[in-house]
């Protein structure tokens, strides 16, 4: 999906609305998602940006987001309902601001964090320098077998902990619980990254 496309559907925007924002007809913003015009012009992003609540200007030129982006345009969309939904509300003296969305923003800031630590790994593991690549699959692998798990387990707990941020499942034995604090420890040494 392109990502004006992707901002509108979020945004709940007409293509009509964002044509008249930018001065252009409707038939040029469905050329633009339709991928008739190759780029959209430069003066029309800053306006695109503030439209959609400072999502970065270049983001509108791509052909379609990654899931980061698009979880950057979700928060981008929270943002802005929580601007116009917040209230602050006195009790006791105090006055206190009263968020009806903030669960939602912890969820996908959460959210996103995850995807970003995810793909951080991917890109350690997957990058050229085979001697890093090789060195933190060992000692993954090396942690495996330490810990005589089966492939399917280990590779279980492995996904369950990119997956929840270093969440323990309910129920977890202690021999898993120290595999992962293991896992956690190779991926701390090799990796950019604060692991909680």
């Amino acid at each position: 999906m392109h990502p004006l496309e992707y901002c509108a559907k979020i945004f709940d925007y007409q293509y009509k609305e964002i044509a008249e924002e930018l001065g252009v007809s409707k038939q040029t913003i469905t050329d633009y998602i339709k991928g008739k015009t190759r780029y959209i012009p430069k003066k029309h992003l800053p306006k695109l940006s503030e439209l959609f609540n400072g999502i970065d200007p270049t983001f509108f030129n791509k052909k379609e987001l990654n899931e980061v982006e698009e979880l950057d345009v979700q928060i981008a969309h929270i943002e802005k309902l929580s601007a116009k939904e917040y209230e602050e509300v006195e009790t006791d003296g105090e006055i206190l601001i009263s968020d009806p969305l903030s669960s939602e923003r912890s969820r996908l800031y959460s959210l996103r964090n995850k995807k970003v630590l995810v793909n951080k790994i991917f890109e350690h593991i997957a990058d050229g320098d085979n001697s890093h690549k090789s060195s933190v699959v060992k000692q993954i692998v090396n942690v495996f077998e330490e810990r005589s798990r089966d492939e399917i387990d280990a590779l279980y707990i492995f996904t369950y902990i990119l997956s929840t941020n270093w969440g323990k499942p309910a129920g977890m034995r202690k021999k898993d619980e120290q595999l992962m604090e293991d896992l956690k420890d190779v991926l701390k040494k090799h990796l950019d990254i604060e692991i909680i």
